[in-house]
């Protein structure tokens, strides 16, 4: 690809010999290297609101997009192996993002902050990620990766056989107000829900073993944590999983928590709850019962 006129163009460095130039009649930017692609030194980054790679990038580095609130599209190249933490942090205008089928790994908070993605896509011969509803999984489909923050849904249920809840997978997924989580999940990483502001309720499964710090911080309309999971579900350094969640006044826990607290929380009203696992909401039941009907009806 070729950029505009000399005259509207300005031209720049990144680390490890790559070098980009900009178009500044609209926005478009063109990175080029091979290999591991980190800080680029861009004067104003509010300007670029499209990126290209020329072939042979492979790894996009920690906060190399960080704070790029403009960056509206990107069109990542297929020599691409791996996604960094924060590599996309704060873009806040990505509307989406298509994954394509060389890349291997994707760390916990890539896209931290990116409120408006609204859908993931995979390569369909990627063999390590997956996409289902717009939400991004690992090839095995047993972790969520990443929700997009900026779907519009209000209520998402869990595929069944997932087991872990990725680190920052709901992240900032302000649309939210109900989520699913089926039986069989073990493991809520770390600011999992993080700043999930219209979730108010989570009910967690008897199959639940882990959880990572800060997993429901800052979700401010929380006001219902049912809890049917293992006792002392921590990770070792774990912490604080309800931090800054003003709105929380009842845990529900299993009837042996009741005479102790549950992850530091002594002093909200508790109900001990029968130890049954997962249990369904009835808009749930409802939707599910209208399903079988229409399956019946028509096979």
């Amino acid at each position: 690809m070729i950029l505009g006129s000399c005259e509207n163009v300005i031209r720049g460095t990144c680390d490890n010999g790559f070098t980009w130039g900009l178009d500044l009649d609209d926005g478009h930017m063109i990175i080029n290297g091979a290999g591991k692609v980190t800080e680029c030194s861009v004067p104003n980054a509010t300007l670029v609101t499209s990126v290209t790679f020329n072939y042979g990038v492979s790894v996009l580095g920690t906060y190399l997009f960080k704070e790029w609130t403009n960056l509206s599209d990107i069109l990542l190249p297929n020599s691409l192996l791996e996604i960094e933490n924060n590599a996309f942090r704060s873009c806040t205008s990505l509307k989406e993002l298509f994954i394509p089928a060389g890349v291997r790994v994707i760390d916990g908070g890539a896209f931290w902050n990116c409120t408006s993605i609204k859908s993931f896509s995979v390569d369909k011969i990627n063999m390590n990620f997956v996409a289902k509803e717009d939400v991004l999984f690992k090839g095995n489909g047993k972790e969520i990766v990443r929700y997009p923050p900026g779907n519009l849904r209000t209520k998402y249920s869990l595929p069944y056989g997932i087991e872990k809840i990725g680190t920052s997978a709901f992240q900032g997924s302000s649309f939210l107000q109900d989520v699913y989580i089926q039986s069989g999940v073990k493991h809520i990483d770390t600011l999992a829900f993080r700043h999930c502001d219209h979730l108010k309720s989570i009910s967690l499964p008897s199959t639940v073993s882990k959880i990572g710090s800060y997993a429901f911080m800052g979700c401010t309309s929380l006001e219902k944590v049912t809890y049917f999971g293992q006792k002392n579900p921590a990770d070792p350094a774990g912490k604080q999983f309800f931090d800054d969640c003003p709105s929380l006044k009842t845990v529900c826990v299993r009837p042996d928590y009741v005479s102790g607290s549950f992850c530091n929380i002594s002093s909200f009203s508790k109900c001990a709850v029968e130890d049954s696992g997962y249990t369904l909401s009835p808009s749930f039941v409802l939707m599910m019962f209208i399903s079988m009907t229409l399956f019946f009806i028509f096979h």
